[in-house]
């Protein structure tokens, strides 16, 4: 029974996401995939971890939309709706997680599963309120300042942020567990992982610049031209970023519990 209310709770909350706009078509049938794998793993507890990220993440983005729509415009890809590669980047490793922790439960791997969407949720929240911050972010590497909404930039409000990202999915583990430890570490990996997720951005994530606009972009080009790089590696996006530190934080959530 626990199972199949889960699956119903996914599939009103996915329905629910499509039609607000916070899911594409794609985006939501992959969010089906995934909430159909992580349901049959742990039922409601998992679940909760999974409703949560999305619920919060979608909300935030929504948050001041009109301050940050001009922002997006010019710097991403992709704005708005997520799509199937959005949702992956983010639940993909969790996902993992819970198919195996199904076939054979386990402390490490149910941990592993935590500590993926407490990845996940800092750097989401980071990313989310930071860019509202009304100071200049800098570079993590250079410690200069940066193109607000760029990859690679931190303030003290997107910090902030991603450490009560983190704990949001620590306090979930700590109601079902009630080990303390287990809560500190989460917010500990939640908030590394998302620094990482900073560096990699700053490091290896492609920059371009928009000529005609006379801005760096994350963009690679418009409807009407290429964009020249300037930086970074050119398959290593931001989706690409996002899943190699949740693989990370992940990893780091199995070594501690095993």
């Amino acid at each position: 029974m626990e199972t199949i209310l889960s699956l119903l709770i996914i599939c009103l909350i996915t329905y629910i996401a499509y039609i607000k706009n916070s899911l594409s078509g794609s985006g939501a049938m992959m969010a089906l995939f995934v909430g159909a794998i992580i349901s049959l793993a742990n039922g409601f507890e998992f679940i909760a971890v999974l409703l949560t990220f999305f619920i919060s993440s979608s909300l935030l983005s929504k948050w001041k939309l009109s301050m940050k729509q001009k922002l997006e415009e010019d710097l991403y890809d992709k704005t708005g709706r997520r799509d199937w590669q959005q949702v992956l980047a983010n639940g993909a490793v969790g996902t993992v997680c819970a198919f195996f922790y199904w076939l054979e439960p386990s402390t490490s791997l149910s941990f592993a599963f935590y500590a993926s969407f407490a990845a996940a949720n800092a750097d989401t929240w980071a990313s989310e309120i930071g860019v509202l911050s009304k100071k200049q972010p800098i570079s993590i590497i250079r410690w200069k300042p940066i193109e607000k909404g760029l990859s690679g930039g931190v303030s003290l409000l997107g910090l902030g942020a991603s450490a009560l990202g983190a704990m949001l999915i620590g306090l979930i583990y700590l109601v079902f567990t009630n080990d303390l430890m287990g809560f500190i570490w989460l917010i500990l990996i939640g908030f590394m992982g998302s620094i990482l997720d900073s560096v990699l951005g700053a490091v290896l994530q492609p920059v371009y610049h928009n000529k005609s606009k006379d801005v760096l972009t994350e963009k690679a080009s418009d409807s009407t031209q290429q964009y020249e790089k300037v930086k970074g590696i050119s398959w290593f996006t931001n989706d690409v970023v996002n899943v190699t530190c949740v693989v990370i934080a992940a990893v780091m959530g199995w070594y501690v519990k095993s």
